[in-house]
């Protein structure tokens, strides 16, 4: 054939042009078998010699294996973190497959279990392993020896039986190349596909080379396949680039020369069963059976979408094979789908899709599916052993255990061995305190008598003794405490009843600025005391979540009011279409802040779940290595968070520049686009004159922080202010004050001499750089850049405590900086603390910091906000600890306090730190907002019937049930004592997988407004199916059918309702608020949970109970169903309403708690008495 035939095979000349000829395979069923937990394209696919299974290896490493013939699986193990490359079955009985992956290869048997494991570095000192192919030693040989292509041009003959290499080569080609390729088409034969185009035969009992063959003489390139044809191979074909053209290249090994070409694309090829043909499938997928004695096409087809569409064959195939009895094809692609295809019948007609006509209306017969078989004579495959139930016992008052065995009866010669007697025992008085190590590090003196400074913490002349019983941190310790006050003299823990409990007088200061961990008990997180740790006006963050560090650092942008609301406004502008707006996120969370500093009492903490997952997937974070590492952690906190602080100001800059039109983003009024973070904005214009052609170049930079550039040590620079230090690093570019030697004070605009590219010049030249601002924002933020001890000693001092002494050695409360006129250095004047606000007065307003004990080093800071009667007061915030602090521990750095950023704002500017209401409704677009915004192309997805209609939410009072369903992305983490107590180290990690809305009144009640399944960022690694109903493909958007929408728009259309007014009826929604991310007024949440429960008990009925006692109905039979919960809970409130009515509630209540499930009664009593 032509070499210059066309690729397309409406072209190919042969049969396959005949319309009256058969199609060579016709399909039978795609099947996608990747996993759920790990999604991948298939890479190489095998059918079972023994039983009717097919093996298949995919990109993620996995290896499974799937039961015929309704491809069920069977199973499933991990072989390695790399692509599998090939599978090799195992023909013997009970045995399974070689398993090739570039870093190992490891004999797996057919029920998972690894045999053995052979590394590519360790056992073969390879750096990748290439191919692998069952050696023939007779005709009738079994399957013994395996021969291993690796890296370096080496092979490897490996032992099957004992999974031992028994024999190592290296190869004598001239230039050495490695080999992609190996077929055993003979006995004692071995055929190398080489990566420069060749092929070789070599006799594995000399294992010298017997015959060569140059394919790709012109161009030399590997082979993308490599085919055995014929009785003892006798025909070889291959399939690579040729002239820029795929070919398939037919090699008669009797001549030992290329035979011919056949244009044909093929970029995956197999031998067939019968006769001296190829199978090989293009790119564009198309089969084509090659003929090779004849150098022709013989026929083609086209891979006919049955059902899937058009999109299902969008990815390549990779891989394909040929079952031993010849019955059928499987072919697997890059998407995790498996294609099965048979060969037609010739005898008597049935009908065909069109697609397999030919354009001319025969027909064609082919296997029906119970008659398709794997092997012609397969052994049944293994299943596991049925487990049978224990037999059932009955648990009655008339079954007991162990209940007649009475206890011995002691007297005074037999004592319980409890009971000591008095000549034995004698008091103990109390042991001596433990003096802390924060003392003892600043103790001086003899190792007699040593003295140390007294903490301004600890009165004179006392000192504390600390009892055993610690304040409890539960709920529900708490409880049993109080009820056993009376009897016992333990603390009371209940918050705000007596000061002595306050953590500021019962533990040292160090106690609040420890790290912060959530403890957690059989009740939950919930049932952890939150109010103890924070008394303040204002709402802390939970810890525990990754990247969770920049907590108290969103705390600081949170009281810039300007910031603060063009965030929240910024969050429901329809202009923002990013899906991942980190912007949006923290607007979110600002306005969940906003509602829960409403119910302090009730709500004083929230959760920064879906901020912090948004973070964690900006390819910036990466770059920048922002990320968390609980395992490695960071070299120093507070660089990275100043780092982060930096890029958080430029992402919300760029965020923002997205709504207002691409406009390029900077401050308002000086030729920009002005941002949320104008008010951060730094304008620095830089001027470069070259020291030879005096050429001058200038430019204006924006900035957001000023990081501060040290002259030398604190010693040799007493003079030296914080103002000092601070002009010189916004005049100069990197001079400072002279240099690490210079003890005086800057005494100009700073400049520096560096080389650096002339364009005038056309090479490197000395030139000297002057920066100089020309605006300064209303919130400056300085960086303190402590990176070296030496640059510790400007701020810390030498004691491991706060002292008595009012104010600070080096950090000013306030300053004067102003740009008298435009190219004109700033004034810089350092202020007294307690002077009058000026127009270019800066005033301290927040100070970040590292903690570096207490724990593992973390970020903490200092906020100056208002107490609840109005005045100002500087406040701790530690995750979840807030606080108020005195004014001597914001100024003060001990040497475990390093300071990261300092806040200052304008006087002039500073409002009052009143938290801005939520955008009026009316003033939104809410048909943008809510709009499902479906990720799904129109038509896959069912429409529902009566979607949320904006005008139900614009009054106050919308009557909706609600429930939700979560996946779980992280697993939980516990440990056990010995004496089988658990205790929860982390809890699992778990999202918004899918939300449910049910109207609650009106004509259109009961119908469901809002179903949405929420498309996953983090992989899932647990769908909690039992529990949630969501299946791993209701969540993949290449293969749901459900309405699958973007967490951004989900959470978008809830916050809308929450703003409205909607009151939400649920089942213990504080858990499913919580994880959403959403703080709901209490006035708007009706909790059957809490509806159907007496206080005075602590045991809470589950809906499923609920629904069979009051309603008569039977849910969650099956997997959980979120509509099916929704419209329970609101047939369980409409109960409430109809039995409150009547004045029956108490009784009603009182039956259905103390009700006795164990009597086995089909009915409850509750549903024969009428209310």
């Amino acid at each position: 054939m032509d070499e210059t035939a066309a690729d397309d095979p409406s072209t190919l000349l042969g049969p396959a042009s005949d319309p009256g000829t058969p199609p060579p395979y016709l399909p039978l069923e795609t099947y996608h078998v990747a996993s759920p937990v790990a999604p991948s394209g298939v890479t190489a696919v095998r059918f079972d010699p023994q039983q009717e299974l097919v093996h298949c290896g995919f990109q993620s490493g996995h290896v499974r294996s799937f039961a015929l013939p309704n491809c069920s699986p069977y199973t499933a193990n991990v072989a390695s973190y790399s692509p599998i490359l090939d599978l090799c079955p195992d023909p013997r009985a009970d045995q399974g497959s070689i398993v090739l992956s570039p870093d190992a290869v490891k004999h797996v048997h057919r029920r998972g279990r690894v045999l053995w494991s052979l590394t590519a570095k360790s056992d073969m000192s390879s750096a990748g392993l290439l191919a692998m192919t069952p050696l023939q030693h007779t005709p009738t040989s079994t399957f013994s020896t395996l021969i291993l292509s690796a890296t370096f041009s080496r092979l490897h003959v490996i032992n099957v039986d004992r999974g031992a290499i028994v024999r190592e080569l290296v190869t004598s080609d001239s230039p050495p190349c490695d080999y992609h390729h190996l077929r055993s088409p003979a006995p004692h034969t071995l055929l190398t596909g080489s990566a420069l185009g060749a092929l070789k035969w070599i006799d594995t009992r000399t294992w010298k080379a017997t015959q060569s063959v140059a394919v790709h003489t012109g161009a030399p390139g590997p082979f993308a396949g490599v085919a055995c044809v014929g009785d003892s191979g006798t025909y070889v074909a291959t399939t690579g680039v040729h002239t820029g053209r795929q070919v398939v290249d037919v090699v008669d090994v009797r001549m030992g020369k290329v035979l011919g070409k056949v244009a044909v694309g093929a970029s995956v090829m197999t031998a067939a069963k019968d006769g001296d043909c190829v199978l090989a499938v293009s790119e564009a997928g198309v089969l084509s059976v090659v003929d090779v004695g004849k150098l022709q096409v013989s026929a083609t087809v086209r891979v006919w979408e049955d059902e899937a569409g058009e999109d299902a064959m969008a990815a390549p195939f990779a891989c394909m094979d040929v079952s031993p009895s010849g019955e059928l094809l499987v072919l697997g692609d890059l998407a995790g789908n498996t294609h099965f295809w048979c060969p037609p019948r010739s005898d008597g007609p049935v009908m065909i899709p069109d697609e397999y006509k030919g354009g001319t209306g025969h027909t064609w017969n082919w296997y029906p599916e119970h008659e398709l078989k794997v092997n012609t004579d397969s052994h049944p495959i293994e299943v596991p052993s049925m487990v049978h139930a224990a037999p059932y016992v009955p648990w009655s008052e008339d079954v007991s255990f162990n209940a007649h065995v009475g206890m011995p009866r002691y007297t005074k010669d037999t004592l319980m061995s409890g009971t000591w007697p008095a000549d034995l025992m004698h008091s103990v008085g109390l042991p001596p305190a433990t003096i802390p190590a924060t003392i003892l590090a600043n103790a001086r003196g003899t190792p007699q008598l040593r003295t140390a400074p007294k903490p301004a913490s600890l009165a004179r002349n006392t000192w504390p003794y600390k009892t055993k019983t610690e304040i409890p941190k539960f709920k529900s310790t708490r409880r049993l405490r109080s009820r056993s006050r009376s009897s016992s003299r333990t603390r009371s823990s209940t918050p705000g009843t007596s000061s002595s409990l306050r953590p500021a007088q019962t533990e040292s200061v160090l106690e609040d600025y420890k790290l912060m961990e959530i403890q957690y008990s059989r009740f939950g997180v919930h049932d952890f005391d939150f109010h103890f740790f924070n008394q303040s006006p204002y709402i802390g963050l939970e810890p525990g979540l990754p990247n969770a560090y920049v907590n108290n650092y969103l705390q600081v942008l949170f009281f810039s009011p300007s910031f603060r609301a063009q965030a929240m406004r910024h969050a429901l502008q329809p202009a923002c279409q990013k899906p991942l707006c980190l912007l949006c996120e923290t607007g979110y969370l600002f306005r969940m802040l906003d509602q829960a500093r409403a119910q302090a009492e009730t709500t004083p903490v929230c959760r920064a779940a879906n901020w912090c997952s948004a973070f964690a997937h900006l390819r910036e974070t990466h770059g920048l290595n922002l990320l968390e590492n609980p395992a490695v952690g960071f070299t120093s906190v507070a660089t990275t968070m100043a780092t982060c602080a930096r890029f958080l100001l430029d992402q919300f800059r760029r965020d923002d520049a997205a709504v207002v039109g691409g406009q390029h983003p900077g401050p308002a009024g000086a030729g920009g686009v002005g941002t949320v973070v104008d008010e951060f904005c730094i304008q620095s214009r830089t001027e470069a004159t070259c020291n030879s052609c005096k050429t001058r170049t200038s430019k204006v930079v924006d900035s957001f922080t000023v990081d501060l550039v040290y002259p030398g040590h604190r010693a040799g620079n007493p003079d030296v202010t914080f103002v000092d230090v601070l002009r010189a690093s916004m005049v100069s570019a990197s001079g400072g004050l002279g240099g690490a030697g210079s003890g005086g004070k800057a005494g100009g605009a700073g400049a520096d001499m560096e080389r650096i590219w002339c364009a005038k010049c056309k090479q490197y030249r000395p030139t000297m750089q002057k920066r100089l601002p020309v605006r300064v924002p209303d919130v400056l933020q300085v960086n303190c850049n402590v990176k070296a001890e030496w640059n510790a000693d400007w701020w810390c001092s030498k004691d491991s405590h706060f002292t008595g002494i009012p104010g600070s050695g080096f950090m000013p409360v306030r300053f004067r900086l102003a740009l008298p006129e435009p190219n004109a250095e700033p004034v810089f004047e350092a202020l007294p603390d307690d002077g009058e606000a000026g127009e270019d007065v800066y005033t301290l307003s927040a100070v970040v910091f590292e903690v570096t004990e207490g724990g593992r080093p973390h970020i903490a800071s200092h906020i100056f906000g208002e107490d609840n009667a109005g005045k100002g007061q500087w406040y701790l915030f530690n995750d979840f600890r807030v606080r108020a602090v005195p004014h001597n521990q914001v100024l003060q750095f001990p040497r475990w306090k390093i300071p990261s950023l300092v806040v200052y704002r304008k006087s002039s500017s500073a409002a009052k730190l009143a938290l801005p209401t939520a955008p009026r409704l009316a003033d939104l677009d809410l048909d943008w907002l809510l709009d499902p915004h479906l990720l799904l192309p129109p038509g896959r997805a069912p429409a529902l019937r009566d979607p949320l209609h904006p005008a139900e939410i614009l009054h106050p009072g919308f009557l909706c049930a609600i429930d939700a369903e979560f996946v779980s992305h992280c697993e939980e983490e516990a440990e056990y004592s010995s004496d089988g107590i658990k205790r929860i180290m982390r809890p699992r990690i778990l999202s918004l997988a899918r939300v449910s809305i049910v109207r609650g009144s009106g004509p259109l009640a009961g119908s469901e407004c809002v179903d949405e399944y929420i498309e996953q960022r983090d992989p899932v690694v647990d769908y909690i199916t039992a529990f949630s109903g969501i299946e791993p493909r209701d969540l993949d958007r290449n293969a749901s059918t459900r309405r699958l929408v973007a967490l951004k728009s989900a959470y978008r259309k809830l916050r809308c309702m929450v703003d409205s007014g909607a009151v939400f009826i649920g089942h213990s929604l504080e858990q499913d608020f919580r994880i959403i991310n959403l703080v709901v007024p209490k006035r708007q949440v009706i909790d059957t949970s809490q509806l159907y429960h007496i206080p005075a008990q602590q045991r809470k009925l589950s809906l499923k109970f609920l629904a069979w006692a009051v309603l008569n109905e039977h849910v969650q039979v099956g997997n959980h169903d979120s509509v099916e919960d929704a419209r329970t809970a609101l047939a369980l409130y409409n109960k409430y309403c109809e039995v409150q009515a009547a004045g029956n509630w108490k009784t009603f209540l009182k039956v259905c708690m103390t009700w006795d499930i164990s009597t086995g009664s089909s009915r409850h009593p509750l549903m024969c008495t009428s209310p």
